[in-house]
């Protein structure tokens, strides 16, 4: 593994070679940075503001200069860590395409700055780093040419340990796929019935074959029992040539879920890898692309364990009955109706050929009517939603996050959803326990239920619900799945908050008070109507600071006493920008 590690305690030295360290520390604030195989890890700690930022430029570049930063972020109070590629889609991006190709960071030099303020002074006696980024250890260089390529023959499927075809009978593979596939060319296996898989054939190019591996999407297993050896028939001048081989590849299925590609891979002695399919070599097609089993949604999401863990929902908006819930609704765009089902108990969104559905919980109308505790997005750091949905085409959603310490709807502030494709109840899981921007009071955040959606679709919301741990959300997630597959009432749970209570609609009204609290929106981009968004600083052509997309508190409706309060009458509407933010 490639390492290029650095730590900033002081003034900056960069070392060359494969080993190196940079320091640099303010007196109350450090940062370190390391480079291990191919990511860049950034960590930094103490006492920032909340606007100190960090940017990642490339050599001769810098802030405050005519070219914006290749990614950046803001530090938060108490700083973080940042994880490059992984995290990107926590961060702000300018050019991400000079930055970051096929989902890694494009090996060269890099230069990271520690800035303050939301401005482009550097942090005082934190300087800048260089570093410099190598190709990780696991990238495959793929010849996608394959130039020396001669010939190949796709013979045998095997599934089970039996032949799915009858190659000696003349039936290639291809055909007898076609008997299993779905509409769009996949092997249905998310039933799990397919555990073992085997490609056999022969290959031959201009050079020795060293080694055949099997590849699921980009993971690569090599294996000396694939090769199988060559015989005469295969190695003339019209077949495969003198270097051709056979293979038999075989591939577990047992734990793979959700949708994957499966191949077969070459190894050449000048060191080139080929996919055999035909876009890589002219090869007759080995790759297969399935539908496995549904992925458990709670693998991956690194939930607490232990006997004090705090599992006490905050809050919890339960969408069974319809009153007091329709002002939380909000910012509707290309979402036919929102209605309740008195039938479902729940409330259902309905789209139809939307190309950007979305619609905003308006999180303070809630609160401000005392439909919702009053809870710090500080404390409450892990989200659940439950959902059902109809729509099989397209599996994605997205959640955009605003509090009132960082208003706006943009990329960094969000997070992909993954829907299962059975069309069953599902609790989602929004972790944000290491999101920097969820901070403060909780606000508005936006929904889009899908990416797009051609045809119609049903979208069912069931519930609400604000945890401090993973392990709080998964557990009443759950027990809510689990009692609507059955069709029982869900077992009661207790919240760290007292319940609201509704207003009590036979006293008489009472008057509504006459000094709620406004917030005036600075505007931005010349707009008079972009809520609580932040001007961007104009010594940087190239950064407009954010999305420019307000959150603020939205129109605050209060129920007093039965009587309707509009604090501020403002409606927004806010549409999802394509484009990023600079810095």
């Amino acid at each position: 593994m490639k390492r290029f590690f650095l730590i900033i305690l002081g003034i900056a030295v960069v070392l060359s070679g494969m080993y190196g360290f940079n320091t640099a520390r303010a007196e109350d604030r450090s940062m370190e940075v390391s480079v291990i195989d191919g990511k860049i890890i950034v960590t930094s700690s103490g006492d920032f503001g909340i606007k100190d930022w960090i940017g990642i430029y490339k050599p001769g570049e810098g802030p405050g200069t005519e070219t914006a930063s290749l990614v950046w972020w803001y530090t938060g109070g108490n700083g973080g860590t940042v994880t490059l590629p992984d995290d990107v889609s926590r961060i702000y991006n300018n050019r991400l395409d000079e930055f970051i190709s096929d989902g890694k960071i494009i090996p060269g030099e890099y230069k990271i700055f520690a800035l303050a303020d939301d401005g482009y002074e550097l942090i005082e006696e934190i300087s800048p780093v260089e570093i410099t980024v190598g190709p990780a250890e696991a990238d495959i260089a793929i010849d996608y040419d394959a130039s020396s390529f001669i010939g190949s023959e796709f013979r045998q499927i095997y599934w089970n340990g039996e032949k799915f075809n009858n190659y000696e009978g003349g039936e290639k593979p291809a055909a007898a796929l076609a008997g299993i596939l779905t509409a769009d060319g996949k092997v249905d296996n998310a039933g799990g019935t397919g555990v073992k898989l085997g490609l056999a054939g022969w290959v031959g190019f201009e050079q020795d074959i060293v080694a055949f591996g099997s590849i699921v999407n980009d993971a690569v297993i090599w294996s000396d029992a694939f090769d199988k050896g060559t015989d005469n028939d295969i190695k003339s001048e019209d077949k495969g040539g003198r270097f051709a081989r056979k293979y038999e590849v075989e591939i577990d299925l047992s734990k793979l879920t959700g949708e994957y590609t499966a191949g077969v891979i070459v190894a050449l002695s000048d060191g080139t890898l080929v996919k055999l399919n035909s876009t890589a070599s002219s090869a007759e097609n080995t790759f297969i692309s399935f539908i496995g089993p549904d992925k458990d949604n709670t693998a991956d999401l690194n939930i607490e364990t232990g006997d004090d863990v705090d599992k006490v929902p905050g809050a919890v908006l339960m969408f069974d009955r319809e009153d007091n819930y329709s002002p939380f609704f909000d910012g509707l765009n290309e979402i036919s109706g929102i209605e309740y089902s008195d039938g479902l108990k729940c409330f259902v969104v309905t789209m139809d050929n939307a190309s950007d559905p979305f619609f905003t919980f308006s999180f303070p109308n809630l609160i401000f009517s005392d439909e919702m505790p009053d809870i710090s997005a500080d404390d409450y750091k892990v989200i659940s939603i439950g959902i059902r949905q109809s729509y099989d085409q397209i599996n994605k959603g997205q959640f955009f996050y605003g509090t009132s310490e960082f208003p706006g709807y943009n990329e960094p502030q969000s997070v992909h959803l993954t829907y299962r494709k059975d069309g069953d109840f599902q609790a989602l899981y929004i972790d944000l326990r290491d999101a920097a921007m969820w901070a403060g009071d909780i606000g508005n955040c936006r929904l889009d239920p899908f990416y797009t959606c051609s045809g119609h679709c049903d979208y069912e919301l069931y519930y609400i619900a604000f945890f401090k741990t993973m392990a709080g959300a998964v557990e009443f997630g759950k027990n809510w799945e689990e009692a609507k597959k059955n069709g029982t009432e869900m077992a009661p749970y207790a919240t760290a908050t007292a319940a609201p209570t509704k207003a009590p609609t036979q006293e008489p009204a009472t008057q509504a008070p006459t000094d709620a609290p406004v917030t005036a929106a600075p505007a931005t981009n010349g707009s008079d109507t972009d809520p609580q968004a932040t001007a961007a600083p104009s010594a940087d052509p190239g950064r407009d600071h954010r999305d420019g997309n307000g959150i603020g508190a939205g129109p605050v409706i209060g129920i007093a006493a039965g009587v309707i309060v509009i604090a501020a009458a403002a409606i927004i509407i806010v549409r999802k920008r394509k484009g990023e933010t600079a810095k």
